[in-house]
C-alpha cells in the first residue's frame, strides 16, 4: 500500500482580513469595512509612468473631515508618498526614485502611535502618528485617492496607471 501523504504545513503568520490578487482598475470599499485600531497593509505595484500624481491606496476625505483619521499612499513625480492624518496633524513618509516598469513591494503599519513604511523588505521611514481606522467613516479606494471627497462619500481622483497586486490588509 502507498504511504500516506503528509498533511500540508500550516501557513505562518496571521491571515489577512482582506486580500486582492490584482487590479488595474479602481476598487472601492464601504466605510463599514475594515474598522481596526492597529493595521498593516501590504501590496505590490508597478507604475506605467512615474510622473504626475497617482493614487495607490486611500482612506481619506477633504481636510480633516469625518474622524480626521486619513491615509493616502501615492506616487508623485517619481516619489512614493504616504500621508497619515490623525485628526490633529499630518505626517509624510517619502521614498524617492520610483521608476516605471519596476515592481515595488510596499508595507505600512500604523495604529500603535507609530507609522512605519517598508519598501522591498527594508524600512523606508517611520514617524509618530495617532492614525487609526477604528472609527473611520471613509471609503477605501485602491488605485485612486479619496482625499477630495466629502466624508463618507466614495468619490475619488488621480487614478493609478499601472498594476497593483497581492494586496493584503491585516488587523
Amino acid at each position: 500500500a502507498p504511504a500516506p501523504a503528509p498533511a500540508p504545513a500550516p501557513l505562518d503568520g496571521p491571515a489577512p482580513v482582506y486580500s486582492l490578487g490584482q487590479t488595474d482598475t479602481v476598487v472601492t470599499m464601504a466605510p463599514e469595512a475594515l474598522r481596526m485600531e492597529d493595521t498593516t497593509l501590504a501590496f505590490t505595484f508597478n507604475v506605467d509612468n512615474a510622473g504626475g500624481t497617482q493614487g495607490l491606496f486611500s482612506r481619506d476625505a477633504r481636510f480633516y473631515d469625518g474622524d480626521g483619521n486619513h491615509l493616502s499612499i501615492y506616487v508623485q513625480n517619481g516619489t512614493l508618498k504616504v500621508r497619515m492624518q490623525d485628526g490633529e496633524g499630518q505626517e509624510f513618509l517619502d521614498l524617492r526614485g520610483i521608476q516605471a516598469g519596476q515592481d515595488y513591494q510596499v508595507a505600512l503599519s500604523f495604529g500603535d502611535g507609530t507609522g512605519t513604511l517598508y519598501v522591498d523588505g527594508q524600512e523606508a521611514g517611520s514617524t509618530q502618528t495617532g492614525l487609526t481606522w477604528e472609527t473611520s467613516p471613509e471609503h477605501i479606494q485602491i488605485g485612486a485617492l479619496g482625499w477630495g471627497s466629502e466624508s463618507g462619500q466614495a468619490s475619488f481622483t488621480t487614478a493609478f496607471q499601472g498594476e497593483i497586486s497581492d494586496l493584503a490588509i491585516y488587523d
